[in-house]
């Protein structure tokens, strides 16, 4: 057997395809076993440890070790400390061994597989199941699961505890099954005449308790909007008239006023500011209270500010949305649709942007039509209905301003409906856009349908960076559309470009410029909603989210929602695959009628786990008041090679590239070598890098850090699109000797959803570059113990370190 040794430095140590013995040492190593049977120790201090595939022994020795054995029968042993284990794949045996420890036998719903589980000395823990695993269920539903569970043999309720996927009620607790090990079996409770599921056996155990503290359940329970209406967890925001169907739209407007909260956009186009229907949106200033809110109180500029629609029948509000910074001031701007205005001919459609202020004065959209804090979109095709739907767009063509995008479903490009969508570029003036202009490729660009009667445009939305170009993506719906069969719905992602030149979706499904998802089955209207949806599963990409309200999965009408994973290439996507597991998943409706998928959004990072999440509205469900679903985000790929808990987690990547997702608590995440993705999730995270090439960063919610590692390093924020860098309030570039920074006012922006505001920490000898970007010195100020030069420049501020040598104008 081969024999791999660190010394007493901290190691990284990669094993072959044979078998191997790796030992660590001193320092906080790094081993991987890759593939063989191998034997990793880790030695003394905090080690990372991963066995692979094969049968491996993994001993962590002394220290606060992660060892993760991966695919194979594998032993674990965790030594002194407290450490974290994790079977994997496989028949396994894990051993705490000394100090309070984490055991998990399993990483996966896996039929035939039996774990070992002993904690030794200390408190320890014992993962059945989490948020989003339900482990030891081999979803039989004619067996009973004695073929696959977690054999506990030295359970303490004094001091250990079990953790359970869902809620107490899931379970009961029953004598092992005859020929098993003898104590207190954990069965998943199952319905109707199928067999309850074992889930664990803890041994020599005969007394146990689903009430008492040593059971641990990951769930959150639904949440009824009546206690919300109550104040609890929420607010509601009430209508102001009768009849004028506030809520119609609704979105995240961003950070309009530049307070730090994320404000609120709602829309009403029934409303009657001047006239019939001319429609009417709110803008609900965030806040942290859950008393409701009152649109009448908002009309009056308490809270936030009303948008009043231009004349009767436009329907304003129709479509809302946060747009993104358009005008790059700093503040977060809104798009408003009013797809019956009729600018041009009949039913040609005008879209308004609004741009963010501090104020609660009522916005006129006749003023926006001036160019008075905003401008307007007008249609230009009679009976193309623009501003059906709108949305902000990402950056499409990298120039650091957020663009737009408009659909217009009844438009005829390639004959009757078959529906365009016009993508305007970010600009700072208050110009009027004519979308003749753009369809010319002027100041944007125009998508056109692939064939009669599609409706593409229907639902559009930016899609994040799904291809990892550096550029932001588009996703368009088009519900009408026959892929698989009839009314099936089609989909359409289109990379983004920097060019005006036009795009036909049909050229879009063959993989020119982007790629096509095809419905699952008639009737299904696949597209109906999309959206993007974050980083679902970790990977470095932009997912998609595409709702298919009557599709059939539990009922008719029940709905179906399917998250598409990014991926670089243009391949056709087919739902039916998505459905079966295959690039992506299905998020099937409840019941019938339930309509599910009928709106769909991504929802950021709900519960701080560094795993972008989900929202699906099912607007029939509970005959039809109503229900919306948050599904959480997860390693559902396993492209996460490291994952944090719930504490403060230092974790570090090898030379390969690596995804470290360091979730709640204050984290630090050590990229090391390689194009890695590294995200912080919740909490003041650190996250530390030796050279720039790099997936994608991320710091998530809480005060974060970017850290250069090393001496020498250039990083040029003005040569990395916006994208790969997000979520980060502080760059401390002191490294190891003399590093740089360059960056430009948007650069700046880009950074953080925060505030507007960089910290720059550094020393002498280390340089800060922004040259031609209007700073102006606001004189100096201290953090900590350090004097920090300020400058401001059109609603940006940066703070450098008085040490570092500035190039600042």
């Amino acid at each position: 057997m081969a024999q791999v040794t660190g010394n007493a430095g901290n190691n990284t140590l990669f094993g072959t395809q044979l078998n191997e013995t790796i030992q660590g040492l001193d320092g906080n190593d790094h081993l991987f076993g890759l593939n063989g049977d191998d034997s990793l120790e880790g030695g003394n201090n905090d080690d990372y440890l991963d066995g692979g595939s094969g049968n491996d022994t993994l001993f962590g020795n002394t220290g606060n070790d992660h060892l993760f054995a991966g695919l194979g029968n594998d032993s674990l042993d965790g030594g002194s400390g407290r450490d974290w284990l994790n079977g994997g794949v496989g028949n396994d045996v894990l051993l705490g061994s000394d100090g309070n420890d984490t055991l998990q036998g399993s990483s996966a719903l896996t039929a035939g597989e039996i774990d070992l589980l002993t904690g030794g000395g200390g408190a320890d823990t014992f993962v059945l199941g989490s948020f989003l695993d339900m482990l030891y269920d081999d979803q039989n539903t004619a067996t009973d699961g004695t073929a696959d569970y977690a054999l506990i043999t030295d359970f303490n309720p004094s001091q250990d505890v079990i953790q359970l996927a869902g809620q107490r009620g899931n379970y009961i607790l029953k004598p092992s099954p005859a020929g098993l090990p003898t104590g207190t079996a954990i069965y998943l409770d199952k319905a109707g005449t199928e067999p309850d599921e074992l889930v664990a056996i803890a041994a020599g155990i005969t007394s146990l308790d689903l009430n008492a503290t040593y059971f641990r359940f990951q769930s959150l329970p639904a949440i009824n909007l009546s206690q919300i209406t109550a104040g609890m967890g929420g607010f509601a925001i009430n209508g102001e008239v009768v009849h004028r169907q506030s809520g119609h739209s609704v979105s995240g407007a961003g950070d309009v006023n530049g307070d730090g909260l994320d404000d609120l956009i709602v829309g009403a186009p029934n409303a009657e500011p001047n006239g019939v229907n001319s429609g009417k949106s709110y803008v609900v200033f965030g806040k942290v209270d859950g008393n409701a809110v009152n649109l009448s109180q908002v009309t009056s500029g308490s809270g936030g500010f009303a948008i009043d629609g231009e004349v009767a029948q436009d329907y304003s509000g129709y479509s809302v949305s946060g747009a993104g910074d358009v005008n790059g001031d700093g503040l977060d701007d809104l798009i408003v649709g009013a797809p019956y205005a009729d600018p041009s001919r009949s039913f040609s459609g005008t879209s308004y942007v609004v741009f963010g202020k501090t104020d609660g004065n009522a916005v006129s959209l006749s003023q926006i039509a001036a160019g008075s804090g905003g401008f307007a979109i007008y249609g230009g095709i009679s009976s193309g209905g623009s501003g059906y739907s709108v949305s902000n767009a990402g950056d499409v063509n990298g120039d650091g301003l957020d663009d737009l995008i408009v659909g217009a479903p009844y438009a005829d490009p390639n004959r009757n409906y078959s529906g365009t969508s016009h993508v305007v570029f970010g600009k700072t003036d208050g110009s009027a856009v004519n979308l003749n202009q753009v369809a010319a490729g002027i100041n944007g660009f125009v998508i056109n349908g692939e064939a009669s009667e599609n409706l593409s445009g229907c639902s559009v939305s930016s899609a994040g960076d799904v291809n990892g170009d550096g550029l932001d993506d588009l996703i368009v719906g088009a519900y009408y559309a026959d892929a698989s069969e009839k009314y099936s719905g089609k989909s359409y992602v289109v990379f983004g470009k920097v060019d005006g030149s036009p795009v036909n979706l049909s050229q879009v499904a063959s993989g020119s410029g982007g790629f096509v998802i095809n419905g699952e089955a008639f009737g299904d209207y696949s597209g109906i909603s999309v959206s993007g949806a974050g980083d679902v599963n970790g990977d470095g990409f932009d997912d998609l989210i595409v709702g298919a309200k009557w599709a059939d999965p539990t009922g008719n009408f029940s709905g179906k929602s399917y998250v598409v994973f990014g991926k670089a290439d243009s391949s056709v996507v087919n739902l039916s695959q998505v459905a079966a597991g295959i690039g992506g998943f299905a998020i099937n409706g409840e019941a019938s009628n339930d309509r599910s998928g009928a709106s769909v959004s991504g929802a950021g990072d709900v519960n701080g786990d560094g795993f972008d999440d989900l929202i699906v509205g099912a607007y029939g469900a509970n005959e039809f008041s109503g229900k919306s679903y948050v599904i959480y985000g997860g390693n559902f790929t396993n492209a996460v090679t490291q994952q944090g808990q719930t504490g403060d987690d230092t974790l570090t990547g090898g030379a390969l590239a690596d995804a470290l997702v360091g979730g709640l608590g204050n984290d630090t995440l050590v990229g090391n070598s390689g194009r890695d993705v590294l995200v912080g999730g919740a909490g003041n995270d650190v996250i530390a890098i030796r050279d720039t090439n790099v997936t994608r960063i991320n710091g998530g919610t809480g005060n974060d850090t970017l850290r250069l590692d090393g001496s020498g390093i250039m990083l040029d924020l003005t040569q990395i699109a916006n994208s790969r860098i997000t979520g980060i309030e502080q760059i401390d570039i002191t490294g190891s000797g003399n590093n740089s920074l360059a960056l430009s006012r948007l650069d700046l922006l880009a950074l953080s959803d925060e505030a507007n505001q960089l910290i720059v920490r550094g020393n002498t000898g280390d340089t800060v570059v922004s040259a031609g970007q209007g700073w102006v010195e606001s004189g100096s100020t201290n953090l900590g113990n350090n004097l920090f030069m300020q400058y401001t420049a059109q609603g940006a501020t940066l703070l450098v370190d008085a040490d570092i040598t500035q190039l600042i104008s």
